[in-house]
């Protein structure tokens, strides 16, 4: 690539920053997320073979925090495309973000990766798993796709149950595993929309039983509604009802 500027105003002040990238892939993926976080700041570019050589030009502070940004997003590129020694890539939401989209909450991420045989679990707010880049943007597809026709119906710890056991069938179509589940009376429409009418431990050994399917050891979910204590829970004439301190409450409210 030819060395190209940006400039916006008079400057004093510039850093230099080096970036060595070992494949193709990790040279575009730094370019492609980096010049985005200078995009109000004047720089110049010069990229040979897999060297990225960045002059940033600006004041003391917003030099200096863009170099830092930089600096991260290196490693977090390098944490996404290399495993650690024990086999684990970590995915940061900067990278997440970048290459599946729309966004996936990292708890069925994780839950839907574990299904294909890589060893997956929310960490700090990261994805550690044993899934290499390639194969994070083929699932997260699947799951897009299994999850738009229902979008907005379920609430979250519903719609990753009814996602896993999609995957683990496999098949692309929700209607029958959601047919069963009501069969079952593992779910039920609420004013609030679709929830548990069990606990979901009960609601997962219920329907794999009834379909003759085995699961992979899920993640431990982040927390949500699945991880309230069930005495919340109060279950009259077929409704759900929700209590917290002995008195009902809309389920939305509860902090998650």
């Amino acid at each position: 690539m030819p060395r190209r500027s940006r400039k916006l105003r008079p400057t004093k002040y510039s850093r230099t920053l080096v970036v060595k990238t070992e494949t193709n892939e990790e040279r575009d993926l730094f370019l492609q997320i980096g010049l985005s976080l200078l995009e109000d700041i004047n720089y110049e570019i010069d990229t040979r073979l897999n060297r990225i050589e960045l002059d940033i030009r600006g004041q003391y502070d917003e030099v200096d925090q863009a170099i830092d940004r930089l600096r991260q997003l290196e490693g977090s590129i390098r944490n996404a495309l290399y495993p650690s020694r024990d086999g684990y890539y970590l995915y940061h939401n900067q990278i997440l973000h970048e290459v599946s989209q729309p966004p996936v909450n990292l708890d069925l991420f994780a839950a839907a990766l574990t299904v294909f045989g890589f060893d997956s679990i929310p960490v700090d707010g990261l994805l550690k798993t044993e899934a290499p880049l390639a194969d994070v943007i083929r699932i997260h597809k699947q799951i897009i796709d299994l999850r738009a026709p229902i979008l907005g119906e379920f609430n979250r710890d519903v719609e990753r149950f009814l996602i896993i056991i999609a995957l683990s069938l496999p098949t692309d179509d929700l209607n029958p595993i959601i047919d069963t589940a009501i069969d079952l009376g593992v779910i039920q429409e609420t004013e609030y929309g679709y929830q548990f009418a069990v606990s979901p431990q009960e609601a997962r050994k219920r329907v794999v039983e009834h379909l003759g399917i085995e699961l992979a050891e899920q993640p431990e979910a982040e927390e949500g509604y699945s991880d309230l204590d069930l005495s919340e829970f109060g279950f009259d004439g077929g409704k759900v009802v929700f209590y917290k301190d002995g008195k009902e409450i809309d389920p939305t409210d509860i902090d998650t």
